[in-house]
């Protein structure tokens, strides 16, 4: 019976259909003119444009979201720097953090489910620039770093080049040829014990050292035109550097192991350090590289403006590339993984801050060979005086291990 049929009547179910941008108060700026670019440190507002059916009665059923992602659509949900005016049913947003730079964002809101009804999208503003300088050298046995793959006989090391021309790098190599490759490898690793011993053959104890216990490494200091006198840490690394790898590579994070290790195992694979490894931490407390860093700083600054038009060959005559050479405090790790570095990439971002200053974002990639050449073991040259770099030399050439390519990762956020 009809009659006795209960009528419901089913409200209709509103969404949200569109959303846009208010500027310069609360004035609406249309559609067609909505900006696809957020800059650093501005403040935007967003409200609904329209429903799909009405106004909801309860304004509070409406959820924001804010979303940035990277154009692999990795995304991730941002909540900071938001905030809602109930009274105008305006959603804020600050933008003033750095890490959303070159992020793509998207604005959302809805009232019946969690998928986003309408989405206003923009991209936030980057100056993004990326510069190389510097070559990875590969070169033949004779004078550098060489990524071979076959043995050299002694014959052949001889033939090479000057190398037969230099009595004592061919009195170094037949030196070598009359040992067992484990007695070479023991020589190149090194041990502490051994290095106790090097110094006691000269009259230095690492517990108490004077001034006339280190005169010879003073004359060689002189003679390379330093006038400090060499600390504990330097007369270490620099006898270490006759008693083994081991002791001038430094044991934080097992390095001395993994890097022979791999100068072993590895075929020649590139060995890489990134921004969260020790090496890369320590940079910011290594004075020779915070000093060329600050040049790079510098540099960017003299030519912020010009950018667009400057390539990495332009900066790197300005800087090159850095060198830990220098036996100082805190370098004896990095001046027995790489000294002299042969290759910079940086990639940059630079974004206005509200000051009307600039911050610039840099990661640096610093490239190197690990690996021995011709200067190790010619003449009277500091370094061809050193037995694990001539043990180095001898396993690379005559046994065949591979030397790698070295990468350290530096990341740091500067104003300019």
């Amino acid at each position: 019976d009809d009659s006795n049929t209960e009528v419901k009547r089913i409200s209709p179910i509103t969404e949200i259909k569109q959303l846009e941008l208010c500027i310069d108060g609360y004035g609406i700026k249309p559609e067609t003119e909505f900006v696809t670019v957020f800059e650093y440190g501005k403040t935007y507002k967003f409200k609904v444009k329209e429903y799909t059916i009405c106004r909801p009665k309860d304004l509070n059923r409406i959820k924001w979201e804010c979303t940035a992602y990277n154009n692999d659509n990795q995304d991730y949900t941002i909540l900071l720097y938001a905030n809602i005016d109930w009274t105008n049913r305006i959603f804020y947003l600050t933008i003033n953090d750095n890490n959303l730079i070159g992020k793509n964002i998207v604005i959302s809101a809805y009232i019946n489910q969690v998928q986003p009804e309408a989405s206003f999208k923009a991209v936030m503003k980057n100056e993004f620039y990326s510069f190389e300088w510097g070559e990875l050298q590969d070169h033949n046995p004779a004078n550098a770093t060489a990524s071979v793959a076959r043995k050299w006989k002694l014959s052949d090391l001889l033939a090479i080049g000057n190398i037969s021309n230099d009595s004592l790098a061919v009195e170094r190599l037949k030196r070598f040829n009359s040992m067992t490759e484990t007695q070479v490898r023991e020589m190149y690793e090194g041990s502490y014990a051994k290095l106790v011993k090097t110094l006691a053959n000269v009259g230095i104890h690492l517990s108490l050292i004077g001034l006339i216990d280190f005169a010879r490494y003073i004359n060689s200091r002189k003679n390379a035109g330093y006038s400090t006198l060499p600390s504990k840490e330097e007369l270490k690394a620099y006898f270490g550097s006759f008693a083994g790898t081991k002791i001038v590579l430094t044991s934080d994070e097992k390095l001395d192991s993994s890097v022979i290790n791999h100068f072993y195992h590895s075929n020649g694979e590139p060995m890489y350090w990134g921004k969260d490894s020790m090496l890369s931490k320590k940079l910011a407390d290594n004075v020779i590289f915070q000093e060329y860093f600050h040049k790079y700083v510098d540099v960017v600054r003299s030519i912020v403006d010009n950018l667009e038009a400057i390539d990495g060959g332009a900066i790197g005559t300005m800087i090159n590339t850095p060198s830990f050479s220098a036996l100082s405090l805190g370098n004896v790790t990095y001046y027995g993984l790489m000294g002299g570095t042969q290759k910079i990439k940086v990639e940059l971002n630079i974004a206005p801050l509200p000051n009307g200053k600039k911050s610039l974002h840099t990661i640096m990639h610093i490239y190197d060979w690990y690996g021995a050449d011709f200067e190790d073991i010619k003449g009277m040259g500091l370094k061809a005086q050193m037995d694990c770099l001539n043990a180095f030399y001898w396993l690379q050439y005559h046994y065949g291990y591979k030397p790698f390519q070295t990468e350290i990762i530096y990341e740091s956020t500067d104003i300019l």
